[in-house]
């Protein structure tokens, strides 16, 4: 009975990266692009700073020119030095600057979506390179040992999704990471007290998302031997369909067939269930982070 390799468990002595949870040894393949990160990571940079300056026209707009806000002490000063005081003229200008905001927003978002794909996938081609390569050289007894599905399927598939996560994952990590710290330090600098009450939901987040990301790394491994294994049936019996249908085997072998695909819809499911559920807990606790704002707004009026 041939069985399935299970790289995904835990070994000691081998580092991981942190919270991906995965052989540190896979930066290896991240190396030959560590340029192209260097100026991907620019981009993060630019793409993150450009969306925490995205509403302060707004902003201006709102306080200082349809409303009764004075200029002095803020970032006006300069430009009604040089424009005028005029309404109208700074609403236009302020658009104008609005505008210009979204546009290099864009820009940066494109250009470092762009690079952050080339790199993903020129690193997925080269680990698959390298593990194709590797399982040819294999004695034999590995081939008796573990399905072939299996194989292939890390060859094929498991080899992205490593990748995906190494370099996709983390810089969504890091857009939001500096998002999140960028709108902490203006907050800080509008309002502490406001900003107190915001970070205090920040260890609740982290824990569940350290909660989250086990219990879907978990079932989302299950679904995977389980699609190893419809992969690896489907492999044996066309390969040996001269022998299926002389022996009449079809129909116990589509009963196997499907046996694994409810197998694997059950795995599926539970880990669907916990990837859909995080994203509205997350848009609770904001709910109520927000309603502890407004009701401390509120309070102090």
């Amino acid at each position: 009975m041939s069985s399935s390799p299970k790289s995904d468990t835990p070994r000691p002595g081998v580092r991981y990266v942190p919270l991906l949870g995965i052989d540190a040894r896979f930066l290896g393949f991240l190396r030959p692009y560590a340029l192209w990160l260097t100026v991907t990571c620019f981009f993060v940079v630019l793409t993150a700073v450009l969306t925490i300056l995205s509403p302060w026209p707004l902003k201006f707009i709102i306080d200082n020119v349809l409303g009764t806000k004075p200029y002095e002490g803020t970032v006006l000063v300069p430009v009604v030095a040089i424009f005028g005081d005029d309404r109208r003229t700074l609403a236009i200008v302020l658009g104008f600057a609005l505008l210009l905001l979204t546009v290099f927003q864009g820009v940066a978002a494109f250009i470092y979506e762009y690079l952050n794909g080339m790199v993903q996938e020129r690193a997925i081609f080269d680990l698959r390179s390298h593990i194709f390569s590797h399982v040819q050289r294999l004695p034999m007894g590995f081939f008796d040992r573990y399905r072939l599905g299996d194989t292939i399927k890390r060859v094929t598939e498991d080899a992205g999704k490593v990748m995906e996560a190494l370099v996709g994952s983390t810089s969504e990590f890091l857009v939001n990471s500096l998002k999140f710290l960028g709108f902490a330090i203006v907050m800080l600098w509008v309002n502490w007290r406001f900003s107190l009450i915001v970070l205090t939901y920040v260890p609740m987040l982290l824990w569940l998302f350290d909660v989250f990301r086990k219990k879907i790394r978990s079932t989302a491994r299950e679904a995977r031997e389980q699609e190893g294994a419809m992969m690896n049936l489907t492999l044996e019996t066309l390969g040996a369909i001269r022998e299926v249908k002389a022996f009449g085997r079809e129909a116990q072998q589509q009963a196997n067939f499907e046996a694994r695909g409810r197998r694997l819809i059950h795995s599926a499911l539970r880990s669907i269930q916990w990837e859909a559920s995080f994203g509205p807990i997350i848009d609770l606790i904001q709910a109520t982070s927000t309603a502890a704002i407004v009701w401390y707004g509120v309070s102090q009026v």
